[in-house]
């Protein structure tokens, strides 16, 4: 049975929505029809035997897989041997569902329901007589038309997942629009980045793209070999919103080291990272400048990592009471030194006594007290006999007041 040629940008689960519409076949006799399977629904982004669909679109293998597939897409940040081994697979396994889903994966986990852009339905409906399905519109992180550069708007039906039948037959026709706290110019570059890798053309294929590089220049640097990627990681999370990048399927979590965006920024990675991703990192470092970057001078680098000195400095001076009380109670006196190894305290004190005032006052009092071997206050009988040599007022003085 032979299927309509496909519109221009059309996605192939389209092209089948409109046979059963046009035939009025019911979908799932369609699909017996044509490629002899017992379904009850098909991939609106691939589908499966590449080979036999392209025959029946009266197209070849390569155009439909180019053209109305979101293979090229998925694929546009590979090496080229890779993009060749994929495509040749794809077009010569008669079954592919392995495959299929390693490689949409990447849409269908950034995108959840179908969208459309009223102006291209206008257009299609003043051109053809009929609305389609667009493959820019079902790209992650794709809120506005590259064409028309105008806002899409989200349906409430799947994009995959279990859909009914009416679903996969259902065009475009309404739905609402999707919020996201990104500037209308980034958003419209992920839009045309978007654009280009889907059509696999300008400098969206470039292999030698440098992200370090980029980053250096926005000002991530933090020595001549070191950049705060941590921060870089922050600021990219924040210039698209955590909702924006979930939906994206470009979430930023995990350890800061783990990152997605610090990964990308390392020296010679040997790992893939999956398109939205890449078209997310290049349209933050082309608006990086509307971002306001963190002071990077606080920037923690790598290394062992110091303590709170505020409440180390409470908890030494407690420990330091409790062992005041003890040599009080045993008629003992000790050194500075003895006490704040008692405490195990007295590295931390040593190499950093700036950050510890509470400790510093109370060991001032205590070198001035009789628990102290050296008593910088001197001894109680010659505080008596010198009070003004020690601070102290006379004792007749304090008889007269």
């Amino acid at each position: 049975m032979q299927l309509p040629k496909p519109y221009p940008d059309e996605l192939a689960g389209s092209v089948w929505a409109r046979a059963s519409a046009r035939m009025g076949v019911p979908l799932e006799t369609l699909l017996k029809n044509t490629l002899g399977v017992r379904k009850k629904s098909i991939s609106l982004l691939l589908g499966q035997n590449v080979t036999r669909i392209a025959a029946a679109m009266g197209l070849d293998p390569e155009v439909y897989l180019s053209a109305h597939t979101i293979f090229p897409y998925c694929v546009a940040f590979m090496p080229p041997e890779q993009q060749m081994r994929l495509r040749e697979k794809f077009i010569s396994s008669a079954s592919m569902r392995s495959s299929i889903g390693s490689i949409t994966k990447v849409v269908t986990h950034g995108v959840m329901e179908r969208r459309f852009c009223p102006l291209c339905v206008s257009s299609d409906l003043q051109v053809y007589g009929e609305a389609y399905w667009h493959r820019l519109h079902h790209l992650p992180g794709v809120l506005t038309c590259s064409v028309h550069r105008c806002r899409v708007i989200a349906t409430n039906i799947p994009l995959s997942g279990k859909v009914r039948i009416r679903d996969h037959l259902a065009l475009p026709s309404s739905g609402f629009h999707e919020l996201a706290p990104v500037a209308d110019d980034a958003l419209m570059c992920v839009a045309n980045l978007s654009h280009a890798a889907l059509t696999g053309r300008g400098h969206i294929l470039k292999s030698s793209y440098d992200y370090r590089a980029d980053a250096w220049k926005k000002g991530f640097g933090l020595t001549t070999t070191d950049l705060a990627t941590a921060v870089f990681s922050n600021e990219l999370s924040r210039f698209f919103g955590e909702q924006y990048l979930r939906n994206a399927g470009c979430l930023v979590r995990g350890l800061p080291k783990r990152q997605w965006p610090a990964l990308m920024l390392r020296h010679n990675v040997s790992l893939q990272f999956a398109a939205p991703k890449h078209i997310m990192m290049r349209t933050f470092l082309h608006h990086g400048s509307t971002v306001k970057i963190c002071k990077l001078e606080l920037y923690q680098r790598p290394g062992p990592r110091l303590p709170e000195f505020s409440v180390l400095d409470q908890q030494i001076v407690e420990a330091l009471c409790d062992i005041a009380l003890k040599l009080d109670l045993m008629g003992e006196r000790c050194t500075v030194k003895e006490m704040m190894t008692k405490a195990r305290a007295w590295q931390s004190y040593r190499h950093h006594r700036k950050f510890f005032p509470l400790t510093e006052q109370f060991l001032a009092e205590f070198k001035r007290s009789e628990l102290a071997v050296r008593q910088l206050g001197g001894r109680a009988i010659w505080r008596e006999r010198f009070p003004t040599k020690f601070g102290l007022k006379p004792k007749k003085d304090v008889q007269k007041t």
